[in-house]
Parts: C-alpha cells; structure tokens; sequence
C-alpha cells in the first residue's frame, strides 16, 4: 500500500511498482513500451489542465479523472516531443451521467490529417487502450497501420467511439505495443 500511495503522489511508476489492479480510483494509465520518452498534455475545454513531465521508457503513468462537466469531453494529446506541435495522437473522453465514452484519435497525424502529416507518434509499435473492467471495448492498433479503423482518422470517424459503464475504473493504454503488457 506504502508503493501504491508513493506512485500515485509522483504519478509515475516503474512497471515493476506494482500490479495495475492495485490503483484504487478512476483515472488515465499509460505504459511507455517506446524507446524514448513520450509526453501528454491535458486539456479540457478551459485549456490545458496538466503536462507531463515525460513518461520514460518501460514505465507507467498515471492521472486522475477531469470532470469539465456532463458531455465535456478531455483530450489527453500524446507526442514524442514536449510540446503539440507536431503530429500527436489523442486519447479522448468524457462522461455523461454513469457512462464512461472514450476513443483514439489520430486527426493530428498521419496522410488524413488536417494539421501535421507527420508520422503518427505509435505507427511504430502500435497502441492498445482498455478499460479496466470486464466487458468493456478496447481499441487497437497495430503497428504500421496507418489508417487504424480502431481511431479516429477523420474528424467524423464516429465508429472508433466506445463506451462502457463507469464503476470508478481506469483507461489504460499501451504505447508503442498493440497488447496489453505486464
């Protein structure tokens, strides 16, 4: 419990801290599987909430829940550099009564994008995202999928949304590895 309590105050954590099932509130995990730092960026629709500073490799990081609202939604940008600027994947979700949606994104990346048609930042190794909760969808991509079916390539990309009750449960992504790890 002491481990448990120390990760979540640093929200970060080795991969050998402990087990995912351990953390005991609703939040974002993420795994760096990649061979270099990756940093996220929240942001709700009052701007930017949090910025990492870099999840390192072989390593998991955690943050909780934003609440901007009923049917607000919160974009957690992901990028291989510390800023937005180049091509970025998303990680978006919102709540709506005890509904949990969430969904990939890559709009920001890739030969579709309307902003930077850069390389998506896990075309290489792929990205897996679930919900830790029997039942619920997950979303996959693997790697060198350019135009992953499983998120969003076009702003109107609608079937790469999922849902799934909300019982106080984690997202949990894998980047850079098209499977859960650990």
């Amino acid at each position: 419990m002491a481990m448990l309590m120390l990760c979540l105050l640093a929200l970060a954590c080795s991969k050998s801290s402990f087990a995912l099932s351990q953390r005991g509130t609703g939040g974002v995990a993420f795994y760096n599987n990649c061979g270099a730092n990756i940093y996220s960026f929240t942001t709700t629709p009052a701007g930017v909430v949090h910025i990492s500073d870099g999840i390192s490799p072989d390593s998991w990081y955690w943050e909780p829940y934003q609440y901007p609202g009923d049917g607000n939604g919160v974009s957690i940008k992901l990028s291989r550099s510390n800023n937005t600027s180049g091509p970025i994947t998303q990680l978006e979700y919102s709540f709506s009564g005890q509904t949990l949606w969430y969904d990939l994104s890559n709009v920001n990346c890739g030969p579709t994008s309307q902003t930077s048609h850069g390389d998506c930042p896990f075309l290489n190794g792929g990205m897996f995202l679930k919900v830790d909760q029997e039942g619920c969808p997950s979303s996959v991509c693997n790697s060198q999928d350019v135009q992953c079916h499983q998120a969003f390539n076009l702003p109107d990309d609608n079937w790469a949304i999922r849902s799934c009750e909300y019982n106080n449960n984690n997202l949990v992504m894998f980047l850079c590895s098209s499977v859960a790890l650990g």
